[in-house]
């Protein structure tokens, strides 16, 4: 009888480290309410030859966000337009570490062939949304940047705020026009972008899926103790 009910503990145990089943969570979310923001109030990504003036010139954007739990990187929603013809909207999307001084250090995932929708006037919807192709773990308390940069030198994009005026919630973004990153225009609005992930925490409670398991490790026993009667 003993042996049965070790076997029976051995299996229940190895049960009880099955991976749990993952969940979505917001890391980070600066969009107005609806995943809705202001279009074109933000700055530019752009590239080197874009034909419109006010935009012309190499301009890197990057948003920084610190997570409060460590977790696996899903997806990344940025609120990234076309401004229009004749350029070009592609462009690329890279999470970067901090660099040490409150600005975008080495890149740990790079997500390309990347392509902003046209630009509507007034509060839109309209967002990208990209995944990582490998595992990205972010920690919690470290402070990380999601960095736009042109796909081509005559990339027009523009990267929307959550509000104008202030009115938003306070933020940290930068910008680098080829000669290293400055601050943004802006210190009071975040650029209109969201991160999400799946919590990774072993202290959690198993999730129901594992102990669904659990039965199969009772019928296990039920085999075993046929056996040793045949």
């Amino acid at each position: 009888m003993t042996s049965r009910w070790a076997i029976l503990a051995g299996l229940i145990a190895c049960l009880a480290v099955v991976p749990r089943i993952s969940r979505a969570d917001t890391i980070f979310d600066s969009f107005l309410p609806g995943n809705t923001y202001l279009c074109c109030a933000g700055p530019f990504v752009s590239g080197s030859t874009t034909a419109h003036g006010s935009g012309k010139g190499q301009m890197e954007i990057a948003a920084a966000f610190t997570p409060t739990g460590n977790y696996s990187l899903t997806q990344i929603d940025v609120a990234i337009l076309f401004i229009g013809p004749p350029d070009t909207n592609g462009f690329t999307l890279s999470l970067n570490q901090d660099s040490g001084s409150d600005a975008p250090g080495t890149a740990i995932a790079t997500l390309t062939g990347l392509f902003a929708p046209n630009y509507q006037l007034g509060t839109s919807s309209l967002v990208d949304t990209d995944s990582p192709s490998s595992n990205v773990v972010l920690q919690t308390g470290v402070q990380y940047w999601i960095v736009a940069s042109p796909a081509a030198s005559n990339t027009y994009d523009g990267w929307s705020l959550n509000a104008i005026n202030g009115t938003g919630p306070a933020g940290v973004w930068e910008q680098n026009a080829g000669s290293g990153w400055v601050p943004g225009g802006s210190s009071a609005s975040d650029l209109a972008f969201d991160v999400q992930g799946s919590l990774q925490d072993p202290a959690d409670t198993p999730e129901p899926g594992t102990f669904m398991l659990i039965p199969s490790a009772l019928i296990g026993l039920s085999l075993i103790r046929k056996l040793r009667r045949s």
